[in-house]
């Protein structure tokens, strides 16, 4: 099994979009606050992917999705 993963979102709206569209194509996943250590900002969300990160990224982009750092 793959180990959990996670993409970085500015808003918690962000996120919540990203994991919607991710449930429609059977990518679970779940968001979390991102930890301080992580985030250049010291705030946002993160969606822990479980499944093919690249696939779950593609899929977000495509959507119209900004991640952190996009």
């Amino acid at each position: 099994m793959e180990s959990k993963k996670s993409i970085k979102f500015n808003s918690v709206t962000q996120a919540l979009h990203a994991q919607e569209v991710l449930a429609g194509k059977s990518i679970r996943s779940k968001i979390v606050r991102t930890p301080k250590l992580r985030s250049e900002s010291g705030c946002g969300y993160s969606l822990y992917i479980n499944g093919d990160i690249t696939r779950a990224k593609e899929i977000i982009r495509s959507s119209g999705i900004r991640t952190a750092g996009d």
